[in-house]
C-alpha cells in the first residue's frame, strides 16, 4: 500500500466519513492520503488524480479485510464480507472515470489493477490474464525496477515458473526495496505452494528487515507468525500428525 494525494474539505466534510475513524497509524496515513487526493481531484479531475484517489479508496475499503487483529492478511485469504462496500464503490467509480479520461495513464492502469483484485469473486483467483496485461502495460509506459518487479510477481502468481526464477534474481539485486519485495514475494509463493518449511525460513529472514526498515506492524506480525510455523511431524507412538494452523 504506497502513494499520496487528497481532498477538498468543503466537498467532503469529515463528518461524512465517521465510519473511517482510523484504527491504527497506517490507516491514519491512508486517510491523510485520501484527504490530499480529494484536494487534487477538486483542483483537476484528470486521469492521474482520479486514478490515484481510486487506488487509495480501494486500499482503505479493503483494509478491514487486509488487517485482522493486528495481523496482515494476504490478498488471497481475505474475507470479502469485511470490505467497506460503500468506499469500494467510490473507488471503482474513480477508476472508471480515470479510464474514461485517459486509458493509457499509468494511474488509470494502477486503479484498474486494484479493481481487478478487489472485485474478484474468489480473492485467490482474480483475473490473472487481465492483471498480467495491465502490469506489462505499466512496465512499458513507465519503466522502473518497481514496475518490472510488479509485472514479474504477477506472472509468478499466475503460475509462470520462469517468473519465479526471475524473482530469485531480483531478490539478490538492487535497489534494496526491490530485493526486499522480491524476497517477500518468494516467501508468499512458497506458502501458497504448500512448502511451509521453505516459506517459514523466508519469512523469518525477513523479520529483521521489517524491524530495520520500519515496516507496517501488521506485515511484521504476519512475517513473525508464519516464520514460527513448522511442518507437523509424526512422533513415535502417535498415529497421526496435526497440520500447522494457517494462522
Amino acid at each position: 500500500m504506497r502513494s499520496g494525494a487528497q481532498r477538498d474539505v468543503a466537498a467532503h466534510p469529515r463528518a461524512a466519513r465517521g465510519a473511517l475513524t482510523p484504527s491504527d497509524a497506517a490507516e491514519d496515513l491512508g486517510l491523510a492520503a485520501l484527504t490530499l487526493a480529494d484536494g487534487v481531484v477538486a483542483e483537476r479531475a484528470d486521469a492521474a488524480a482520479l486514478g490515484l484517489r481510486a487506488v487509495i479508496r480501494i486500499a482503505l475499503a479493503r483494509r478491514p479485510a487486509r488487517v485482522v487483529h493486528g495481523v496482515a492478511v494476504p490478498f488471497d485469504e481475505i474475507d470479502p464480507a469485511r470490505v467497506d462496500r460503500r468506499l469500494l464503490a467510490d473507488g471503482i467509480a474513480d477508476a472508471t472515470a480515470a479510464r474514461c479520461a485517459d486509458p493509457t495513464s499509468p494511474a488509470a492502469i494502477e486503479a484498474a489493477i486494484a479493481v481487478l483484485y478487489a472485485t474478484a469473486p474468489d480473492p485467490a483467483r482474480p483475473d490473472w490474464t487481465a492483471i498480467r496485461t495491465a502490469h506489462r502495460a505499466l512496465r512499458r509506459l513507465d519503466p522502473s525496477p518497481a514496475r518490472d518487479l510488479a509485472a514479474t510477481i504477477a506472472d509468478a502468481l499466475a503460475g509462470d515458473v520462469d517468473a519465479i526464477a526471475r524473482l530469485g534474481r531480483f531478490a539478490t539485486g538492487e535497489p534494496a526495496y526491490v530485493r526486499r519485495d522480491a524476497a517477500l514475494a518468494l516467501a508468499d509463493l512458497a506458502w501458497r505452494a504448500g512448502d511451509r518449511d521453505a516459506a517459514a525460513a523466508r519469512y523469518r529472514a525477513l523479520v529483521d528487515t521489517a524491524d530495520a526498515d520500519g515496516w507496517d506492524p501488521a506485515i511484521r506480525a504476519l512475517l513473525s507468525s508464519r516464520g514460527t510455523l513448522r511442518k507437523a511431524r509424526v512422533h513415535p507412538g502417535r498415529t497421526s500428525d496435526r497440520r500447522a494452523p494457517r494462522r
